[in-house]
């Protein structure tokens, strides 16, 4: 077996099997061979043997209580007390409504785009290839990936989809590369060192690789438990979630604890998540991630199905069965809409506006919720001659040109 010696420890560490990270050609490349991937296996979470032993005692006193015969005396209600179910009103089952939007031509999307001041470019995938639109002129480019990307990669917006992740040049948006075809790359907050989220062939998570990958790649591996979930954050890498309890952060040696809640939706530098203590009570609250400082939030905000937190860390906005939702996390005040929401929800790089994708026959729609708006504007990409949208996922980025 061939060894690689741990630079934090000075331990050999076995290589596992090459993972497959491949080139843009969709073949494996030595550039990705075992020789540069070292598998670790970190303690085991801290919070999974005093977990095993709450466990083992409940069913212990349950089993008790069970076989107990008829004549006894019975007992006061436990002391544990099961979380509120919330229930809401059927009137916030609301579905999107299909908005024809008020413009014909391409004339009429530059106009909307020209008055909506948006700044930025937005890719997505379309097949094997990537279409970018400025959003400042209406100008479209529909690029094929290229060649094995020799170049740092933080020179690109990265576009992942949660399988394969694509790159786009942010000087020039006809220059695609597949950073990977199998894995979710995300930038953490070191600038070269990067997470890639792999899967299996049924498309669940199965580990997190991390650490340089740009020129040389030094990377580790490291297992995730089987029913975790995953959260990636830009900037910061993934966080994993066991069915044990807590969050955890994957860094370069290992599971990093950063919450005994469950994290729903996270920046560097903020968190929301749900904390229960040791009544089932459980609360959803803002965390400052450096301070540890909570405040408690509404219970909508942990109840729905998206929640994004902008990357000002002002505005949280959710979207589900519980009604659409912009919370001012400064101003501790909401805005409601009746609109629902398709897909992720994506923010602007300077949170001036969230958006998502209503793709109809394959046609993007792009939905643009400005933070001081009442409601959204709807924009028809189609009339601009974009190839169909192929998955969910989307990028915005600001251009260097």
């Amino acid at each position: 077996m061939n060894t690689q010696r741990c630079n934090e420890c000075g331990q050999s560490l076995p290589h596992s099997a090459a993972l497959p990270l491949l080139d843009s050609d969709g073949h494996e490349d030595d550039f990705w061979s075992d020789e540069n991937v070292v598998e670790r296996r970190p303690a085991r979470f801290g919070r999974w043997p005093t977990l095993a032993a709450v466990a083992i005692v409940g069913v212990g006193l349950v089993s008790w209580i069970l076989s107990s015969s008829d004549d006894a005396e019975v007992a006061d209600e436990p002391a544990i007390t099961l979380p509120e179910v919330i229930e809401f009103e059927e009137d916030t089952l609301d579905e999107p409504a299909e908005v024809v939007p008020d413009f014909a031509t391409a004339a009429d999307v530059i106009e909307t785009l020209g008055t909506l001041d948006l700044g930025y470019l937005v890719s997505y995938q379309s097949g094997e290839r990537v279409v970018t639109v400025d959003l400042r002129t209406g100008d479209v480019w529909d690029a094929l990936q290229t060649e094995k990307l020799y170049e740092p990669i933080s020179n690109f917006a990265l576009l992942s989809d949660g399988d394969r992740t694509m790159g786009v040049d942010v000087t020039d948006p006809a220059r695609v590369f597949m950073i990977t075809s199998s894995s979710h790359v995300v930038t953490t907050d070191v600038e070269t060192i990067y997470s890639l989220m792999s899967f299996d062939l049924l498309g669940a998570a199965t580990g997190v690789v991390i650490g340089v990958i740009d020129i040389a790649p030094q990377l580790s591996y490291f297992r995730i438990p089987a029913g975790s979930d995953q959260l990636t954050v830009p900037g910061l890498g993934v966080m994993v979630s066991p069915p044990t309890g807590g969050t955890y952060l994957v860094r370069r040696t290992g599971f990093d604890q950063v919450s005994e809640g469950h994290v729903l939706a996270a920046t560097p530098e903020k968190r929301i998540e749900i904390l229960c203590d040791d009544e089932l009570a459980c609360e959803t609250v803002f965390v400052d991630a450096v301070s540890g400082s909570a405040s408690v939030l509404p219970e909508r905000l942990g109840a729905s199905g998206l929640l994004k937190i902008s990357p000002d860390n002002r505005f949280a906005f959710s979207a589900g069965r519980t009604g659409t939702l912009l919370f001012d996390l400064m101003r501790r005040d909401s805005r409601e809409f009746t609109f629902g929401v398709q897909g992720p929800a994506v923010w602007a790089p300077d949170s001036s506006f969230v958006a998502w994708m209503q793709v109809i026959d394959g046609t993007p729609t792009l939905v643009v919720l400005p933070t001081d708006a009442s409601e959204p504007t709807y924009i028809d990409l189609g009339l601009l001659e974009v190839g169909e949208m192929t998955g969910e996922a989307f990028t915005f980025f600001e251009p260097s040109f």
